[in-house]
């Protein structure tokens, strides 16, 4: 039996760099992956989405050059295949670095294949013993499919198989109105499919719905069908068409219909064949993996980080947690996860960054709270771009000026957050967003703004 003194299960974003992590302290590192490195980020998620986002927008772009003085002849339309062959070569690329950095790295060692604990010191990966002082789960999640009646024999698609499709289809019907679905709702809209997205309650309930309004009326005017408020009951496939039934919010009877059907309704945990009974690590709900707030699982030399355990899913949070994992585990650390600004976004167009509460979390959580807003219908960067859609909001404690949300509705509002979090980070104040400097014309003028106009109501500054 090969012993190591860590042993990572999982070879995404995460579990990389965990193994690297490992690796800068002196260690010996068992890396465990049954796909290919780079997980469902690089490989079926974050990168490849992005890489259609981008070919979504060109198009769109594309048909409002008029708008710019640019005449171009003739319909604009997709070509799927081209699509996802530029889509395949962006994840290649980073799917071989991946792979030459764990070859080049002596004190990793590979394992492609399946884990299962025997105990919580050891390993099989496919036949071979790995024993390990330390053990780290970077598991990861998959879409969730409900067992709605019908849904075998539709086979519907998920985020993960719409990134490989050969053609656009004419009618789209996405199920789940969360960042993956609308995403991938514009995406395929903007390439030339009719959309309808299938939402239970509201789009994007837990964002702040003023932004929400703004961009429910983007989508709408691009031809985006919104039906919120409509349940899915049961799924039928009739020829080529997919049928899917349901009830709306006054509990009447619609039947949507499309040529394809995308669920997105969530994730589920991916433990495959973990075994994890033998390794004394408890989960909680479909199979998430417990941790406290160390990342520690309920057995003291195993840790879980990313997905696997059911926080917040997105690769930046779960680089930060291998970070804490790693100091607890190998130096013997105490550090607590700290989410207070941990930051997020909707690759829409325009995006949604966000960082901290919206104004009713904040009171919810007991602070005495305002929040403070801004346009872009005249800031001069905006106006030139032609992309004045969209708010920036800030939300602020009354006492303290303390800043506890930064919400940006905007062209590349993933970007102009960034600033917010750094404040945020360091508990820092609506002032110190606003006193610094902003280059002139740019779109982050646009959070400076937003900032002043914060510490103005709360008094702490002058027009």
């Amino acid at each position: 039996m090969e012993t190591y003194d860590v042993a990572v299960i999982g070879g995404g974003v995460a579990g990389l760099q965990a193994a690297f992590r490992a690796v800068a302290r002196d260690r010996t590192v068992a890396l465990v992956e049954k796909e290919v490195l780079g997980g469902t980020c690089l490989t079926r998620g974050c990168i490849p989405t992005k890489a259609m986002v981008r070919s979504a927008e060109v198009a769109h772009l594309a048909r409002r050059a008029e708008e710019f003085g640019i005449d171009i002849e003739g319909e604009i339309e997709a070509d799927m295949n081209r699509v996802v062959d530029r889509k395949d070569r962006i994840v290649e690329d980073v799917v071989d670095v991946n792979r030459h950095e764990v070859a080049e790295t002596d004190a990793v060692d590979l394992y492609e294949g399946t884990a299962t604990f025997e105990d919580p010191h050891t390993l099989r990966v496919d036949g071979d013993a790995i024993g390990a002082d330390q053990i780290i789960l970077a598991t990861g999640a998959r879409p969730f499919v409900p067992d709605w009646p019908g849904v075998d024999e539709v086979d519907p698609l998920t985020s993960r198989e719409l990134l490989d499709l050969d053609e656009v289809p004419d009618e789209l019907i996405v199920v789940g109105g969360g960042y993956i679905g609308l995403e991938c709702a514009q995406i395929l809209g903007r390439l030339g499919s009719d959309v309808t997205v299938v939402q239970r309650s509201v789009i994007l309930k837990q964002e702040d719905q003023q932004l929400i309004d703004l961009l429910r009326e983007r989508l709408e005017a691009e031809g985006i069908e919104l039906r919120e408020g409509t349940g899915v009951e049961r799924l039928e496939a009739k020829g080529d068409r997919v049928l899917v039934h349901g009830a709306d919010e006054d509990n009447e009877p619609v039947t949507i219909t499309g040529d394809e059907l995308l669920v997105a309704v969530g994730r589920e945990p991916v433990d495959g064949d973990l075994n994890l009974d033998q390794a004394g690590v408890e989960t909680w709900g479909p199979g998430w993996i417990e941790t406290d707030d160390q990342l520690g699982t309920t057995q003291e030399n195993i840790w879980a980080v990313g997905d696997c355990i059911g926080e917040q899913m997105f690769t930046h949070v779960a680089r930060y947690e291998v970070e804490v994992a790693i100091r607890n585990a190998l130096e013997d650390g105490e550090e607590a996860v700290d989410y207070f600004a941990a930051p997020y976004a909707v690759f829409t167009d325009p995006q949604l960054g966000r960082v901290g509460m919206t104004l009713e979390e904040a009171e919810d959580a007991g602070y005495d709270a305002m929040e403070a807003e801004w346009t872009f219908e005249h800031l001069g960067k905006a106006l030139c771009l032609g992309e004045t859609d969209g708010m920036m909001k800030a939300v602020a404690d009354r006492e303290t000026g303390q800043l506890l949300g930064f919400h940006c509705l905007a062209h590349e509002g993933a970007e102009l957050v960034h600033e917010a979090i750094v404040v945020m980070n360091d508990r820092g104040t609506v002032e110190e967003l606003s006193d610094a400097i902003h280059i002139h014309p740019t779109m982050a003028e646009g959070v400076n703004d937003t900032a002043y106009t914060a510490a103005i109501r709360l008094g702490r500054r002058e027009w």
